[in-house]
């Protein structure tokens, strides 16, 4: 996209020897990262993300409704949570213009053309991601959190400027951006870091749920490797790959474990639930069931005596 933008700004002020060399060079960059890592075509055109674009292409309810949740995620983390008092000042600024415009008929300052080199590759990279992330998670959308917040501040700002006076324009900007600093404090906005909701459930695999462990494990699913490290901390485990959900099965799997205290068993989607959960009951004899937490790829349940 950015190429684009790039080729018709070359075009558009007829610099065709700018444009070839420009293209030359993407050209020999893109056959060098293909002769680097081959196996890219394959994990962008035919892997789960790539096949996970195509079939969120013809889903437009969810691909708003992830537009909706990653502007949220934008504008609590990139804004403080005032992404939408921004957008709403720009809103009123670019009304307040067009009816000054239409009444005094003045003319206004444009913005600045070279913003499109930002705006258009920005927007392009927001809506594949929307469309192709399989997970609403900030570190999708992190490459371009710092673009967006340059992009509202200059639109807000280039907008005030055409109302008011520089000093007053400064001034407004000077406000939102100190009540921008503060904001974290009133909202209580901590960062977003990657399985720190996991901690509980890590000190409980540690402790009193150190015991005997199952993951029924559907290779069908590719996101195992996730929660593997979680697993592993348990001293007694067992992956179950694939089997038939039989008494015989789980009783030849927990033969000689000590089962007193119960069992921790995971399991990742694409399997019956509760049919895995009633074998296992009745072919070790436990009684109760409890779920204890969703994992990245998997549900833990505790089954007890």
């Amino acid at each position: 996209m950015l190429y684009i933008v790039f080729a018709i700004m070359y075009l558009k002020k007829k610099e065709f020897k700018d444009f070839g060399k420009y293209t030359l060079t993407m050209v020999i960059s893109g056959i060098s990262s293909l002769l680097i890592f081959p196996y890219s075509i394959g994990h962008m055109f035919f892997g789960y993300r790539g096949q996970g674009v195509i079939s969120n292409l013809t889903n437009i309810k969810l691909f708003i409704n992830n537009i909706h949740d990653y502007l949220n995620k934008i504008s609590r983390f990139d804004f403080n949570n005032l992404l939408y008092v921004f957008l709403v000042l720009i809103a009123l600024a670019l009304i307040s213009i067009i009816i000054k415009k239409a009444i005094k008929k003045e003319k206004f300052e444009k913005p600045n053309s070279l913003i499109k080199i930002i705006l258009i590759p920005s927007i392009f990279y927001f809506l594949i991601v929307s469309i192709a992330s399989p997970w609403i998670e900030l570190r999708y959308i992190m490459p371009i959190c710092t673009l967006i917040f340059i992009l509202v501040i200059y639109a807000l700002y280039s907008l005030l400027q055409n109302l008011f006076s520089e000093k007053l324009s400064n001034i407004i900007i000077s406000i939102l951006l100190v009540m921008m600093l503060i904001s974290p404090m009133i909202f209580k906005i901590e960062p977003e870091v990657m399985f720190s909701d996991k901690k509980d459930i890590v000190q409980s695999l540690k402790g009193d749920l150190n015991i005997p462990t199952i993951y029924m494990f559907n290779s069908n699913e590719n996101r195992f490797l996730d929660d593997i490290l979680l697993f592993s901390t348990v001293d007694n485990s067992y992956v179950a790959k694939d089997i038939e959900y039989k008494d015989e099965n789980i009783q030849k799997i927990f033969e000689g474990k000590d089962i007193s205290k119960g069992i921790v068993i995971f399991i990742n989607p694409g399997q019956d639930y509760d049919n895995i959960l009633e074998t296992t009951r009745r072919a070790l004899d436990l009684t109760g069931t409890h779920w204890i937490k969703r994992l990245n790829a998997c549900d833990v349940y505790y089954m007890y005596k």
